[in-house]
Order: C-alpha cells, then sequence, then structure tokens
C-alpha cells in the first residue's frame, strides 16, 4: 500500500511486551515461537537483538516486532523473526519495521543481511523483493509444521 500514515516508535523488546508480541505471533504463524523462544532469545546479549514497534509513542500499543542478530565478526546480519498486529497488515508497518533494521545493520556497518521466509508467503516475499532483497536459495522442509520449504534471502547493506 506504500508509505504507511501509521507513525511507528521503536523501542527494544522488554519482558513486559511478551503478552502483546505473543499474543501477535500466536495469530501471526502456524508455529508460532513460544515464550520461553523469545526469552531464550533475549538472553542473547552478544548478537541478538529485538524490537517493538509502538504506534505513535513509547507508551501505544504494539502494532509488530523484529527479531534479529548482528554478527559483526562475520560482518552479516540474519533476520529471525517478524510480524506485524494482523489486523494492521497492508499500512506499511512491516516496511517500516525492515527499515529501521536495515539502517541499524548499516549503522553498525554490517554488509549483507538474510532471512528466511515460507514459499507460500507471498506478501511477505513481495515486501522483501521490494526493499532489496534477492533469493540466493531454498532450505528444504525448513518448516516442520507443515514440511514446507523456506526460501533464502539477503540483502546487500554496505561494500567494504
Amino acid at each position: 500500500m506504500g508509505d504507511c500514515s501509521i507513525n511507528l516508535y521503536f523501542a527494544p523488546m522488554g519482558f513486559d511486551d511478551l503478552e502483546d508480541v505473543i499474543d501477535i505471533e500466536k495469530r501471526s504463524f502456524s508455529n508460532p515461537w513460544t515464550v520461553d523462544m523469545f526469552v531464550f532469545e533475549m538472553s542473547q546479549i552478544k548478537v541478538s537483538y529485538h524490537y517493538v514497534a509502538r504506534k505513535d509513542n513509547s507508551e501505544g500499543q504494539i502494532v509488530g516486532y523484529i527479531c534479529f542478530w548482528l554478527f559483526d565478526d562475520a560482518d552479516e546480519a540474519q533476520i529471525t523473526n517478524v510480524a506485524v498486529e494482523p489486523e494492521l497488515r497492508n499500512y506499511g508497518i512491516g516496511r517500516q519495521i525492515l527499515r529501521f533494521v536495515v539502517g541499524m545493520a548499516i549503522e553498525k556497518k554490517i554488509s549483507e543481511m538474510f532471512l528466511e521466509v515460507r514459499v507460500s508467503n507471498m506478501s511477505a516475499r513481495h515486501l522483501y523483493e521490494s526493499e532489496g532483497f534477492i533469493e540466493i536459495g531454498r532450505r528444504k522442509k525448513y518448516y516442520s509444521d507443515t514440511g514446507e520449504d523456506a526460501i533464502v534471502m539477503k540483502k546487500l547493506l554496505y561494500i567494504r
């Protein structure tokens, strides 16, 4: 839908955010992450980053989130989980979240970003492609709930 009229405020995901995050997660994925999985990610402080996107300001409704890894030594980033409130999809929130993370990686002079996406998730694939991610491979039967393949995508961010 193009640019979003919803202003987003990004903040590190806190334990107090997990109830809202898990609610979005369960309504977004057939094989959702558990609370324990988010807590584990949040404990990996050397590489794991996790942000919530709130509507308008620091007190606003959580409308999306993203988890990703930044590997300074390997000069790459990996998006591990991203979701938008189902009722607010197609308003550009996912695009804003993606651009936020890409910007953070560029600031840290990370040169490549990777992600996996279900073959059947055409809306996410179109978003990623429109933001410069290209398909570089497949992971056969990657998703354990359905046996569906994942498409591996990569975006060049920064040339050393």
